[in-house]
């Protein structure tokens, strides 16, 4: 979907501010932060997805499922969260990016392995697309509640986390092109983003090809609210 031939340097953090100010060309689309948080994750070079269905990160693993085999990537469907957990864990050590995507109930499943992933310093990315209300949460309605679960995830809370929070479709593919190499550098990331859940339609561009070759420790996403675009 590689549209504009931008020169991307081995750098920490995507210069998406300066790609949003100069690309002026490309094909716009109406989808979801879901969508856009996928195109975002495999143009920085993920190439695996381990995870487990659950309302409403499922579109993110039903995305990953068609768009990696297009890559020369893999989609690996799991029996539970635990599971996808540390499938994403195994792919990173075999020298792979690698993502998962789960919701509140599914996260707190998680955090055995990710602080396994953390204590041995393994590079991944996980979207936690966040409910709002008690126990298991209002499937259809948006939250931010789970930002300091996220922040002080797994046994005891005794290390941080980076934390990236989206407030738009927009920031939601340039926020993942940036999780993947901060995850690299600071073991675990989380990603509660700025409405809770993946956002509803809004206009975008396509994305680029990312040319950096960071690998990437783990990272926890969140939703996206809906916003006007622009990937570029």
């Amino acid at each position: 979907m590689a549209t504009l031939d931008l020169a991307v340097k081995e750098t920490l953090v995507a210069p998406w501010t300066d790609w949003a100010r100069r690309a002026t060309t490309g094909r716009r689309l109406l989808e979801a932060g879901t969508y856009a948080l996928t195109e975002g994750a495999i143009a920085a070079g993920c190439r695996v997805f381990a995870g487990y269905p659950i309302t409403p990160a499922t579109d993110i693993a039903e995305y990953m499922s068609k768009r990696l085999p297009q890559v020369g990537g893999y989609y690996v469907q799991c029996e539970d969260e635990l599971a996808g957990m540390h499938a994403c864990a195994g792919a990173s050590l075999g020298g792979l990016k690698a993502m998962t995507a789960t919701s509140g109930p599914g996260y707190t499943l998680m955090h055995d392995a990710y602080g396994w992933a953390v204590t041995n310093e393994i590079p991944l990315v996980v979207v936690d697309a966040m409910r709002v209300g008690p126990i298991s949460g209002i499937t259809g309605a948006p939250g931010q509640g789970e930002f300091y679960v996220a922040r002080y995830c797994t046994h005891g809370g005794n290390f941080e986390t980076i934390v990236l929070s989206p407030s738009s479709v927009q920031e939601a593919f340039w926020l993942t092109i940036d999780a993947l190499p901060i995850s690299s550098h600071m073991s675990e990331t989380t990603w509660p983003s700025a409405s809770g859940r993946p956002s509803p339609s809004s206009p975008t561009r396509s994305s680029p090809t990312c040319g950096r070759t960071c690998s990437s420790p783990t990272a926890t996403t969140g939703s996206t609210s809906s916003s006007r675009a622009r990937t570029t």
